[in-house]
C-alpha cells in the first residue's frame, strides 16, 4: 500500500502577495457585477448578495497595512492561534466590514467574509450546527481525508476538527454554509487547511487562498455544482491573478 502523504508534509504553493490579493479581489468584483446583471434577465427578482458584499477596494477611509496587520495580530492573540499567510494577506486587502442580515424576498440572508469582530470558534458561532456534529460524527482514514482536487470526496471528512475550526464567513443562504479554516491542518509553509461547510459534508482546500480561488468560480462563471473545480478551469480567470505555485493537486 503506497504511503499516506499528509497535508504536514506538502506545501501550499501560496506566493501571493496583499497587493495580488486586491487585484484578484477586484477582478472577482466586476466579473461578479457582470454576471449578476445576466442573471437579472433570467430572474428580476434575484436578490444581490454577493460573496464580496464590500464593493469598493480604495484605501480611502480604510486602515493602513500596519494598522490592520496590528489588529490581526489582536485576533490571533484572543483566539491562541497563528492565522496562515494566505488570509492575513487577504485581510489587509480586503479589510471587511461587520456583516449584517440583507433583506431578501423569504427574509433575512447573511453572506459574506466575516469582519475581525465576528470572527469565532464553530463551537462558539454555531453551536446547534456543532451539536449535530458530535451527535452524528463522521471519522475518515489518512487514505481518505488527505485527497485534495477532483479525487476528493465531500463525505471524507472529520467532524472533530469544528471544534477547534474558525469560522471566517457564509458562501450561501443556509445557516450550515459557512467557510471554515482548520488550525489543527496545515501544510509545511504554515497555510491552514480550508473548507466549504455542507449540508452533509464539506469541500476542503489546502489554503485559504486555493478555497477562495475555487469560490470565485463558482459564483462568476455557469457552473452548476459547488467546488472543486479542476486548475484547467481556473486559468484564464480572475484566479490567475492569485497564482498558485505548482499545484500538485488536480
Amino acid at each position: 500500500m503506497a504511503k499516506v502523504i499528509t497535508l504536514a508534509e506538502r506545501t501550499s504553493g501560496y506566493r501571493g502577495s496583499i497587493e495580488a490579493w486586491r487585484e484578484f479581489l477586484t477582478c472577482w468584483y466586476e466579473a461578479y457585477r457582470g454576471r449578476y446583471q445576466e442573471l437579472l434577465l433570467e430572474d428580476a427578482d434575484l436578490p444581490d448578495l454577493p460573496i464580496l458584499g464590500k464593493y469598493k477596494f480604495e484605501h480611502i477611509g480604510q486602515q493602513s497595512d500596519q494598522d490592520m496587520l496590528k489588529a490581526i495580530g489582536g485576533l490571533e492573540d484572543s483566539l491562541g492561534v497563528n492565522l496562515p499567510k494566505s488570509y492575513i494577506d487577504f485581510l489587509v486587502a480586503y479589510q471587511p466590514p461587520v456583516i449584517a442580515p440583507q433583506p431578501v424576498p423569504w427574509g433575512t440572508s447573511i453572506r459574506g467574509l466575516y469582519s475581525l469582530s465576528q470572527v469565532n470558534r464553530f463551537s462558539i458561532l454555531e453551536p446547534e450546527l456543532f451539536k449535530v456534529a458530535e451527535e452524528y460524527a463522521i471519522t475518515s482514514s489518512d487514505s481518505e481525508y488527505f485527497v485534495y482536487g477532483m479525487g476528493q470526496r465531500y463525505e471524507n471528512g472529520r467532524t472533530s476538527n469544528l471544534k477547534d475550526a474558525l469560522v471566517v464567513g457564509k458562501y450561501g443562504d443556509s445557516s450550515y454554509e459557512l467557510i471554515v479554516l482548520y488550525p489543527q491542518v496545515r501544510t509545511m509553509d504554515g497555510e491552514m487547511e480550508a473548507a466549504l461547510h455542507y449540508h452533509a459534508g464539506e469541500f476542503r482546500a489546502p489554503s485559504f487562498a486555493e478555497l477562495m480561488r475555487q469560490l470565485s468560480i463558482m459564483e462568476i462563471s455557469t457552473v452548476d455544482h459547488v467546488p472543486p473545480y479542476p486548475q484547467e478551469i481556473l486559468k484564464g480567470t480572475c484566479a490567475d491573478k492569485l497564482p498558485i505555485a505548482d499545484a500538485w493537486w488536480e
